[in-house]
Parts: C-alpha cells; structure tokens; sequence
C-alpha cells in the first residue's frame, strides 16, 4: 500500500486518512507528524509514502478515526519540531534516539534486527568482539542507532561512514574489523559497494524496537491518546513481527527441547488431568466468570485462585526449571483442557486462556500442535518475547489433557 503525496516542495507533505476533509471543514486541526526516508519502514513507493511503519501507523489512525498529516524532513529539524511543540511526533524511532523531552514513545510499529557484519575469511567473532571491545575496530553509519548502543555499550566506534554502502567498503578494505547495522539494508548495500554476499558473514546482535515519539504538549491535551494508540498495534502492525524462518527454526529448537521434558512430567500430567476432570462440566460463561474472578484477585493481591496458583506443585516446578535456563526462558504456564491455568512460574494476566491462540492452535487443534506466536516487546523489561506453545497428551490415552507456553528472551536464545 502506497499513500498519496498532497505537495512536494522543500519539505514533502502527505495527507493521511479518510476524515481529514470532514475535519477540516469543522476547522479540526489534523495531527501533524514528521518522518524521514528510511527504507523498508518508510520510503517512496512510486512516488508516494510507504514502507512497514507508514503502513501500520495509517491503520491505526484510521482505527482510531484521527486525521493525520506527515512531513518528510531530515532526523535534527524534526527532532526539533517535536520537541518545541510544533510537530506532534516523529517516526520511526528508537529509544537510544528520544530527544530529551517530556514526550512518551509508543509501543514498536516495527523492530530492527542488527546485524554484526565481518569478513567471511576473519577470525572474529560477535562473542570476541563483545568481550574484547576496547581494541575492536568497530564501525556503524554516522547518527545511526546502532552508533548510539556501541558508543553507549564502551565500543571505540568509527563513525565516519556517511551510508551503509560506505561502512562496507570500509570493512572490505581492511579499515575495520566489524560494523553493526540493521539487516533491513544489507543486500542493497552489498550490492552497492560491489562486495559478493559470501565474502562476509554475519552475526545476530539485538532487535531495536522502532516507534512514534509522540510530543508532551499532544499527551498532555490528549491524556488517552498513547494508551489508545498502542491499544491498536497489534492488529495493524502483526506482520512487521514474524520470526524469519531461520530464527524461527533456532527457536522452535530451544523450545521443544524445554517442552519436551515438561510434557512428560509427572507433576504437571497429573495437574493437567485433574484440572481437565474438574472443569469439564464449565459452559464458556462459568469459565469467564472464573478468569472476571481471578482479575479481581489479581488486583487486589490475594484470593483462593491465586493463591491456589502460587502454591502449586506443578507452579514450583515450573518456577525451578525457569530459574534453571539461565535468563532465555521468561515465562513457562500450563494450562488444562478448558483453559484455565492450572500452573505458572509468573501470575498470568488472564486465568482463561480459551480464546487465545496459546490455546486454539494447540489443544484445540490436537495432538502434538505448536504454535510460535510473534516477536512481543515488554516495554517495562525490555525484552521481546516469543511465546511458544504445544499441546500435551495423557501418556497412556493419547488424549490431549492441556498446553504448555514457553516464553523465550528471543534475543538471549539467538545470540547464545
């Protein structure tokens, strides 16, 4: 999907959303947003505005029924215009990159995976490189994100490559030993620079979240506005979260070996078929009754059903094996065949899990299902976690009796 340019003069102005002519003749002001070309997050289509992050932020303001206008310009003019309140936020954003102000950064629209570039024939390796820093000839595109993390992270860091395609000829010319920049434009700059794909080798560092930094000034007039915002990005901005295959592969590999040794617990077998026995009788209005009550309770810190959670068994087991996998798991439940948790290393948010995927793509669909969920970023923790789940069965029936869910720090599990 492309959006169409309103005018092209010094600075580019785009008119986003179907509302803005009904607004604008109530004499509404649209919301003013700037941004500057960044491929494949936002970028000229034909002509037009596009790209990941142009794309779900136009679903979201549609959802939201808010008329909008972007201008294009270069990073330090719309930093400043944000800041002074003459611009209402600017995209796409990362946290190293928040001007010092009282605005707020949405929840991510879109995520950066970096990338440590080295030559193919060299002896480094990500690990050596982060734990020999000092001496490291390291390098990253001037004013970039990842210049900001190595230069924040200890890295003497070169920073006088103008462009990615720049930084590469650095590297293949001996200047420096490694350079970190996001996957999103590496084949194009390979192939600018003229160096073949398999004269490198690449190494995954981080995900960067990358957001809108909306201005205190629009926060403060609309105290909603943000919560309603991030409210919305799951629906718009799903895609912009898939694991590429491979990584999806490395971490399908790091859960079922978990998985796999929790289905087979004693413990949590005999949980998952005493819950099923117990609640098999509960229509879907009992069971949400159940998940309303359990809210409460977790509102107010204490109740049976929490209680009855935290002094599990099988929540104990849970609990130990998460404290044995050294910082890759975040979370592990088990739930049973209606649903209802029945064991959690953490308190869940819900008590039902019925009508989430965790649950209707495995138990509900059998034997032996998985399911891995997209990429999830806790903006409290700073982690982006990948839920992974599967269906357990009776080892002596072959029933299916309930699901297990792994949350994997999916950057922990890449890098290790």
């Amino acid at each position: 999907m492309a959006l169409g340019i309103m005018r092209f003069v010094t600075l580019l102005t785009l008119s986003l959303g179907p509302a803005l002519a009904a607004m604008a003749a109530e004499d509404a002001k649209p919301l003013r947003l700037v941004t500057n070309i960044a491929p494949p997050y936002q970028m000229l289509v034909n002509g037009k505005l596009g790209g990941s992050s142009t794309e779900a932020l136009d679903c979201i303001m549609k959802a939201m029924n808010v008329p909008y206008e972007v201008e294009v310009a270069p990073w330090p003019r719309a930093r400043e215009q944000v800041r002074v309140g003459t611009m209402d936020g600017f995209f796409s954003v990362a946290p190293e990159s928040e001007p010092d102000a009282d605005g707020r950064l949405s929840q991510p629209l879109a995520l950066e995976r970096w990338l440590w570039v080295i030559p193919a024939d060299s002896q480094i390796t990500s690990t050596g490189l982060l734990s020999g820093r000092p001496d490291a000839r390291v390098g990253a595109v001037m004013g970039s994100n990842q210049l900001k993390w190595l230069q924040r992270n200890q890295f003497t860091a070169d920073d006088s490559a103008r462009s990615a395609t720049q930084l590469l000829r650095m590297l293949a010319g001996g200047r420096l030993q490694a350079v970190l920049m996001d996957e999103a434009g590496l084949t194009l700059a390979l192939t600018e620079a003229g160096i073949p794909p398999e004269n490198v080798k690449t190494s995954f560092q981080k995900y960067a979240p990358l957001g809108v930094y909306f201005s205190a000034q629009l926060l403060q007039q609309q105290p909603g506005f943000l919560k309603d915002f991030n409210d919305r990005i799951g629906a718009c901005a799903a895609a912009n979260f898939q694991l590429p295959d491979r990584e999806r592969a490395e971490v399908e590999r790091d859960a079922r070996r978990i998985l796999e040794k929790l289905r087979r617990d004693p413990e949590l077998i005999d949980a998952m078929t005493g819950g099923s026995r117990q609640h098999a009788g509960l229509t879907k209005a009992e069971l949400l009754e159940q998940d309303r009550l359990y809210l409460a309770q977790l509102q107010a810190g204490d109740g049976s059903i929490l209680k009855g959670l935290r002094e599990a068994t099988a929540s104990k087991r849970l609990t130990d094996l998460l404290k044995m996998e050294k910082g890759i798991v975040g979370e592990l439940m088990a739930f049973d065949r209606s649903g209802l948790t029945i064991a959690a290393a953490h308190l869940p948010s819900d008590y039902w899990q019925g009508d989430e995927s965790k649950f209707t793509r495995t138990v509900a669909e059998g034997a032996n299902a998985l399911f891995i969920d997209t990429i999830a970023f806790d903006q409290s923790s700073g982690l982006f976690l990948v839920q992974v789940s599967l269906s357990v069965t009776d080892p002596d029936s072959g029933e299916v009796i309930g699901g297990l869910t792994i949350g994997l720090d999916v950057e922990h599990a890449l890098i290790n």
